[in-house]
């Protein structure tokens, strides 16, 4: 197969909350963190 590489892609960024035993509030408290950060696309 002939013809132009392809471009690089760009990498993506996520988070992943901790284990189930952690309460909502402290949950909400890291997405609202992350969200903060640019960098960070995804939980």
């Amino acid at each position: 197969m002939t013809g132009s590489p392809r471009p690089a892609r760009r990498p993506s960024f996520g988070i992943m909350t901790p284990s189930p035993q952690v309460g909502y509030a402290d949950l909400l408290l890291v997405w609202r963190a992350a969200d903060g950060i640019p960098q960070i696309e995804h939980a």
